[in-house]
């Protein structure tokens, strides 16, 4: 008996569509802070970085 196909997650797509469905949710995250914090914005960095805090 054949196995149905399973929905592949991000990490399975490969780099292109992975960044796709993160920008997605990163953009949900910024505007749920945007409304939970009263701001008029939220920062976002597109490249690899360190943050100490």
């Amino acid at each position: 008996m054949p196995t149905s196909p399973r929905s592949r997650t991000p990490r399975e797509e490969g780099p292109a569509s992975a960044a796709r469905v993160r920008d997605v949710q990163t953009e949900r995250i910024r505007d749920a802070y945007e409304k939970a914090y009263a701001q008029e914005s939220a920062a976002r960095i597109e490249e690899r970085a360190n943050a100490d805090f």
